[in-house]
């Protein structure tokens, strides 16, 4: 009997001293550093599209408001080189973005967008000697948005506006996914119309650039500067209230490994459909899916968008 308990109490020992190694093996990895992984960035309240922008900037003192909710499916799989499995960092990401925009001067757009995490999944892992922690929900960092017409006509063939946005770090508690721990600065130019009889035929175009401040280039999930490119074309039916079309939207980051490399050049599509009514109520769905590996990107993305804009105020 007593020979039984010595044993087990050996056992226990050998568990303990097992597990208490793994704890500190893991405890000494270094870390992957909070990176905001969603690489759908919505347009402004009232903007047309999920990722585009119609440019509508008229009004003086008119509001705009949505909430987009954004689910992508396996955002984050780490693919290894050596032959061994994929691991899915993130395999579920349910992302809604609450924003709101007001207008001045019949030509500026000042907006903010809050998302909020709703729903991460995945699992702890351990890649290249860099631990990646479990996923979960919180708040993301809020976006500024400024936006000025230059020239041209919201109902015309071409409008062009320049504007820049402004991701802000917060500090609620562990970052992982959701939120980052610098400043993001996106100035961009962008470019839409529409054509044909009624303006069936619409458009919209950007290009900008996507700054963090300051840069970390040595990270599993690293962050530098980006270029930023995106399109969409639709047509308007049902007496101009319903716009479908797709979106596509890339970028690639120019420091780091350079442009064009896979793990950091994400490039998706949508396609979607949008409902603007004559009382100001608008509702939009939309689904996706990225055309490339890169971090960020997942193969299957849907959207939904409800939004509000009083019509009634533009003169």
């Amino acid at each position: 009997m007593k020979s039984s308990i010595a044993l087990l109490l050996q056992l226990a020992v050998v568990a303990l001293a097992i597990g208490g190694g793994n704890a500190l093996a893991q405890t000494a990895l270094p870390r992957a550093a909070s990176v905001a992984l969603d690489r759908f960035s919505p347009g402004e309240a009232g903007s047309g599209w999920f990722a585009l922008d119609v440019l509508d900037l008229r009004g003086r003192g008119r509001w705009d408001a949505s909430v987009v909710v954004d689910e992508a499916y396996h955002p984050l799989v780490l693919r290894s080189s050596d032959g061994s499995p994929d691991q899915a960092v993130v395999s579920n990401q349910l992302v809604t973005h609450l924003q709101g925009a007001v207008f001045l001067a019949d030509r500026v757009r000042l907006a903010l967008s809050l998302p909020l995490v709703l729903f991460e999944s995945g699992e702890p892992v351990v890649v290249g000697g860099v631990a990646y922690p479990q996923p979960e929900a919180g708040v993301g960092d809020p976006r500024l948005g400024a936006d000025v017409r230059v020239f041209g006509d919201e109902a015309g063939p071409l409008v062009g506006a320049a504007g820049l946005q402004m991701d802000l770090p917060i500090h609620l508690g562990d970052r992982r996914y959701g939120r980052e721990n610098d400043l993001r600065l996106a100035p961009h130019f962008a470019l839409a119309g529409q054509v044909g009889p009624a303006g069936i035929l619409a458009y919209a175009g950007r290009i900008g650039f996507l700054a963090h401040l300051p840069r970390d280039l040595n990270s599993g999930l690293p962050r530098g500067t980006d270029l930023e490119l995106a399109g969409a074309v639709g047509v308007r039916v049902w007496r101009n209230q319903l716009l479908i079309g797709p979106e596509i939207y890339g970028a690639t980051m120019l420091d780091g490994n350079g442009p064009f490399a896979t793990s950091s050049s994400p490039l998706e599509w949508l396609l979607g459909g949008h409902y603007q009514n004559r009382n100001g109520f608008g509702a939009g769905i939309g689904f996706g899916a990225g055309l490339v590996q890169a971090t960020g990107t997942p193969p299957i993305r849907f959207l939904l968008d409800v939004n509000f804009t009083p019509r009634t105020e533009i003169q």
